[in-house]
């Protein structure tokens, strides 16, 4: 034989080389002509052509499988196929949506690969109709309109739910599916354009909605907004607040109009902490929450994170109607404070809630807890006017320049749960306090500082000062803003609140004087009585929903003035470091912390 001829182990069986030779040109593959042996002797030939053989139809039967396996798992996540095809994996999808084009486009292949998995999702995603490309596998209803999902944002989220429960998955085509569902969840919020029909954004919000409830969903719809709000600020495609302006928008909606008896409030509550989960939702949330007018007010109680506190018993403006105790005079005490009670637990519970929302954005990072003092600092300077004369004496003329009254003591409630911690009865906490925290200058962004409260420092303090205020160089602690920021809450808050109850109460006087006078003289029923009547009904409104609002405060506030006064002013109770406290270190303390 020659040299070829030896090479290949089947030459043997032909008479002559030019048999061999014809059948070799006509059937057989030139590469396995080719492949060499691993011996020169015929039995050796002979054995290593077997193995070759039982190699070549087991080693591609292995690779099949994995293929197998990696299309029936695309299959079973994204709900869609490339072949119409009756399919062996009984435990897969019962109905997915047959792509045409894509099956057509890629030569005919029938199974998802990792290289052809992204363009059959975006594909998929284009689709108009999705219901009309249905096929069966089995037939199940409800597997159909899951299949058949229009909304890119529901569909893209309910893959990433199906990626994150499926169980015996390699890594390889997890991590394939995962970066196609983020990357199309954050290109498609990216770029609306592409999906003229649907509202991407909005759809956002309805997802957290429509999920947050279902057992199971709240971890992966954190994890799954997580993952595509840092995807968009990697790829710099635009600002992230921007992006998501219409779902915050459309919160916002939701929130206007919620009241005290709503059970969604604590909802849409719960919905605000799933822009905690990273620090890119964080500032998108407090860069939308803060006002173009940023003295303004009452723009803070419109803000997305102020719409939670606004929401009170006691009315949103001066103009509006008491929401509870109509006509007072019609019930008893006992249904009264029966009333009371059934109207402090949601107020402390929206106490709570947004004081673990405040809490989480704090300890985040440094950033996020700068962003959100500021919103504090900004909100009190704007309603700092609350606690002026003119305010008072013309209520009606400035109602649209400040927050409500009960979205101050909201507000009031939550800076005191924030000063819990450090200011329990003899905690050593308190003596980081720093004194002069009212007279330092307003933090900026080239010397940051601490402080963010600019009107404080023009309150008129405990002790008049003779000489210029001295600049303080220091940096002031989270703690020393939060005493204060409370303690200037309370000024503005529930002090306006309270003068305005006593003023109503002598105004409540007043009139039921009037009304006996006019009842005596029979004119109960005249039009005048009737008015009397009716002025006594609204202001009796007032002391029962102030007393009402004091449930969810007065005991912390009643630890945090005792601490005050027993504790922080009197010196044989400082530390070493404030003993030697004099007149100017009062000087700089306003009025309102004695």
């Amino acid at each position: 034989m020659s040299d070829p001829d030896f090479k290949n182990p089947f030459a043997a069986l032909f008479p002559c080389s030019d048999e061999n030779d014809a059948f070799r040109a006509g059937v057989i593959p030139s590469e396995i002509i080719d492949r060499p042996s691993k011996s020169g002797e015929c039995g050796a030939q002979e054995s290593s052509s077997a193995e070759m053989q039982t190699s070549d139809v087991e080693v591609p039967k292995v690779d099949d499988k994995e293929k197998h396996m990696s299309s029936h798992f695309y299959e079973d996540v994204f709900r869609l196929t490339l072949s119409k095809e009756t399919c062996c994996n009984k435990s897969g999808a019962p109905s997915l949506i047959y792509l045409n084009e894509v099956h057509v486009a890629l030569c005919n292949q029938t199974e998802l690969d990792e290289n052809s998995i992204d363009r059959a999702v975006f594909e998929r995603l284009l689709l108009e109709e999705p219901f009309q490309h249905l096929v069966h596998r089995k037939k199940i209803n409800d597997e159909d309109a899951i299949a058949s999902e229009k909304r890119v944002i529901f569909y893209l989220y309910q893959c990433y739910y199906r990626l994150r429960t499926h169980t015996n998955v390699k890594i390889g085509p997890f991590e394939t599916a995962h970066h196609v569902i983020v990357t199309q969840a954050a290109s498609a919020l990216c770029n609306p354009e592409m999906f003229p029909d649907a509202k991407l954004s909005e759809d956002v919000m309805k997802l957290l909605l429509n999920y947050h409830e279902e057992t199971g969903h709240c971890e992966v719809l954190s994890q799954f907004l997580s993952d595509v709000s840092a995807l968009i600020v990697d790829m710099n495609n635009g600002d992230l607040a921007e992006i998501l302006k219409p779902c915050f928008t459309h919160l916002q909606e939701k929130l206007a109009v919620t009241t005290l008896s709503d059970r969604n409030l604590f909802i849409y509550i719960d919905i605000l902490n799933y822009f905690t989960e990273s620090d890119h939702l964080i500032k998108a949330m407090l860069k939308h929450s803060m006002p173009k007018e940023v003295k303004n007010g009452k723009s803070y109680q419109n803000s997305l994170l102020g719409l939670p506190l606004g929401v009170s018993c006691l009315p949103k403006s001066e103009f509006d109607r008491y929401e509870f105790f109509q006509d007072p005079s019609r019930y008893s005490n006992h249904e009264h404070a029966i009333t009371e009670e059934r109207l402090s637990m949601p107020l402390i519970t929206i106490a709570k809630n947004m004081h673990s929302l405040f809490e989480k954005m704090l300890r985040k990072s440094a950033q996020s807890r700068e962003l959100l003092l500021q919103w504090i600092g900004n909100c009190l300077d704007a309603n700092s006017g609350r606690a002026k004369i003119w305010n008072s004496q013309l209520p009606d003329v400035y109602a649209s320049l400040h927050g409500s009254d009960g979205f101050l003591i909201n507000l009031l409630a939550v800076l005191l749960l924030l000063c819990k911690p450090f200011a329990e009865p003899c905690s050593p906490k308190l003596l980081k306090v720093n004194p002069f925290y009212c007279s330092a200058p307003i933090s900026t962004e080239t010397k940051k500082n601490g402080v963010h409260i600019k009107s404080i420092s023009s309150e008129t303090c405990l002790l008049p000062r003779d000489e210029p205020m001295e600049t303080d160089e220091s940096i002031y602690n989270f703690m020393t803003e939060c005493f204060f920021a409370t303690h200037y809450a309370f000024r503005i808050g529930f002090h306006v609140v309270n003068e305005k109850m006593v003023k109503q109460n002598q105004e409540l006087i007043r009139t039921q004087r009037l009304y006996e006078e006019a009842r005596m003289q029979g004119g109960e029923s005249s039009e005048i009585g009737q008015q009397l009547k009716e002025k006594m009904e609204r202001g009796n409104n007032c002391p029962s929903c102030v007393s009402v609002t004091s449930f969810q405060f007065m005991h912390p506030a009643t630890w945090c003035y005792t601490i005050v006064d027993a504790e922080w002013q009197i010196e044989t109770c400082m530390a070493p470091v404030y003993q030697d406290i004099t007149d100017n270190t009062f000087a700089h303390l306003p009025i309102y912390c004695s």
